[in-house]
């Protein structure tokens, strides 16, 4: 089966789906470093926060440190990708509330971990005794997949400290071309470690969860079961991190691994220190003015380079609303938007160049 044809529950790599999980944002109390922490209740970001999710771009090298109590990882000095906003709002106020009756949080933001870009709506109960996922409808310009997890998939447990362990379960069930297809992933975790992480920004203390994970897809007879496994680690904090994870390729089963996928989830609006690199000094995205706006706005874009640029605007149902492409010379441009046609609301500015992709979120104001 070509993964072109298949459904968005069968496009969703392991990776993909741990950077929905690690979207949570799990805050953790600070307190001194080299200090044990405890992540409660409280500590899970409120609606009206914004997370930051960014990546170091491929497989990299990685040093996983070790298990026990005071440990000390240091973080390299990556190249990072653009961070994405994902914002966390109240799921009363979004368009499928009524699918999702017990949600009290739902992360909000584009994505485009499913082989099409779009916004996602993640749909979560936070509870005293822990964090549980419920669902998430993802928009892609005319598609939109609902999907629903016929029980509540349990995440973690709260109050969160070293030496828990427990496992999770999520039930996926779509219905594809007249044919069922159902995806089954697990994962057995621990709290296998508590210290610092060290980085050029600072050290944070941080819990380590170690997590056994399978994905299993059932196809359409006659295609067998299709059954994948990794390895990843994730590290909780706090001080503008939220979480930091490495995950291994797929069919690792060994917790020592050395080469990995890096992802970190941020607290704020603005871009965080990790950007660095190629992308950081050759092709930059700034935040449109005015914003909010009425009608029209600018996106500001700097380039070191000559380069080929295609901007792509989508609506908060995922539908593209602008599309254009430039060929801008090397220094500072400005795009300009009129949003006469457009209803009030959050836009996403898509913006493409040399290979290299950013993305802005603009706000219409009638």
């Amino acid at each position: 089966m070509d993964v072109t044809t298949k459904p968005i529950i069968a496009r969703i790599t392991m990776r993909s789906l741990m950077k929905i999980i690690c979207t949570i944002g799990l805050l953790c109390a600070f307190q001194a470093l080299h200090a044990q922490i405890t992540i409660t209740q409280s500590d899970v970001p409120a609606v009206g926060q914004t997370l930051q999710y960014e990546s170091v771009p491929g497989l990299v090298e990685v040093n996983l440190g070790a298990a026990g109590p005071n440990q000390t990882w240091v973080l390299p000095d990556y190249d990072w990708d653009a961070p994405y906003p994902v914002d966390v709002i109240n799921p009363s106020t979004t368009p499928y509330a009524n699918d999702f009756p017990t949600a009290n949080r739902c992360l909000y933001g584009f994505n485009d971990d499913f082989g099409v870009e779009g916004l996602m709506y993640n749909y979560q109960r936070i509870a005293a005794n822990g964090v549980y996922y419920l669902g998430l409808v993802v928009l892609a310009d005319t598609l939109t997949q609902t999907f629903i997890f016929p029980n509540e998939a349990f995440f973690a447990p709260l109050p969160l400290t070293y030496g828990a362990s427990w496992t999770t379960v999520s039930y996926w069930e779509v219905e594809w071309n007249g044919f069922q297809v159902t995806r089954v992933d697990s994962s057995v975790k621990s709290v296998d470690a508590w210290g610092t992480v060290q980085t050029e920004e600072g050290n944070f203390a941080t819990l380590r969860v170690y997590s056994q994970n399978w994905s299993t897809l059932h196809l359409p007879s006659p295609l067998p079961p299709q059954t994948v496994r990794d390895i990843s680690f994730t590290w909780f904090s706090d001080e503008g991190v939220a979480g930091l994870q490495i995950e291994s390729l797929e069919g690792v089963t060994s917790p020592t691994f050395t080469q990995g996928y890096v992802s970190a989830v941020r607290i704020g609006t603005e871009n965080t220190k990790l950007q660095r690199g190629p992308l950081a000094t050759t092709f930059e995205v700034r935040q449109n003015y005015p914003n909010p706006f009425n009608p029209t706005t600018n996106l500001p874009i700097s380039l070191e380079q000559a380069a080929n640029v295609e901007v792509t605007v989508y609506n908060e149902l995922g539908e593209v609303v602008s599309r254009e492409q430039h060929n801008f010379s090397p220094g500072n441009h400005k795009i300009g938007f009129d949003g006469s046609a457009w209803a009030s609301g959050n836009y996403f500015a898509r913006v493409k160049a040399g290979g290299q992709l950013q993305t802005m979120r603009m706000i219409l104001v009638k």
